[in-house]
């Protein structure tokens, strides 16, 4: 009993030995072995995007205008009627349109220019086929316009041509539109004829001529 009891006690100090052993063997390993960090989570960084640059417009230039210039109207002389000139001498209509039959008058006017008109001489030649001169009216067929004289008038039938003169001693004028005289017509046949006017003579009360001294014709159609 006494050597069995021996024996187990050795198994028993073998197996402690051996125990020990193994502690003693993990004990080393804890302690030579490093521990391992734990692995922490490595944060990524979060991608930034590539900012995409705007694309700026191309300025378009603001079209200018083309500057338009302002016109400045040129002042109208008002100086002559009709723009006409000292010692002018023209009819009032210059063109007239009758029926057959009809009697008519036609005005004889003058611009005086910077003068008086003291004595004239004028003739209106005509186609005694469509015309005829009312000699019942006036003077042989002319009288005096609100502006003018008449001293005597003839209308030569021959010649067709109705013959004024005039005198007046003070004169008239200056003016540049003298309503001079007023002569009176009948129409006797359909047609056109031309109203030719001559001047014989346009002078002032000094027996100076009045400048220039033109005649402007005139006609009538007679339907």
């Amino acid at each position: 009993m006494k050597k069995r009891g021996v024996y187990c006690a050795s198994v028993l100090l073998i197996l402690f030995s051996v125990v020990c052993i193994i502690i003693n063997l993990g004990g080393c390993a804890d302690v030579n072995e490093s521990p391992k960090p734990t692995d922490l989570p490595v944060d990524e960084p979060t991608a930034v995007p590539t900012a995409v640059p705007t694309g700026v417009p191309t300025a378009v230039p603001t079209a200018v205008p083309t500057a338009v210039p302002t016109i400045v109207p040129t002042a109208a002389p008002t100086a002559v009627p009709g723009g006409r000139e000292g010692g002018e001498v023209w009819l009032v209509p210059e063109e007239l349109t009758v029926k057959n039959s009809d009697k008519f008058t036609i005005e004889v006017h003058c611009h005086t220019g910077e003068q008086k008109l003291a004595a004239y001489g004028i003739s209106i030649k005509y186609n005694t086929f469509n015309l005829d001169v009312d000699t019942d009216i006036g003077t042989n067929g002319v009288e005096a316009g609100p502006d003018g004289f008449v001293a005597a008038a003839n209308a030569v039938e021959e010649t067709g041509t109705l013959v004024m003169s005039g005198f007046d001693t003070g004169g008239k004028g200056p003016s540049e539109d003298l309503n001079l005289f007023i002569t009176h017509w009948i129409a006797i046949e359909s047609g056109t004829t031309v109203l030719e006017v001559t001047i014989v003579d346009l002078v002032d009360e000094n027996t100076d001529p009045i400048a220039n001294q033109i005649a402007n014709d005139g006609s009538v159609t007679i339907q």
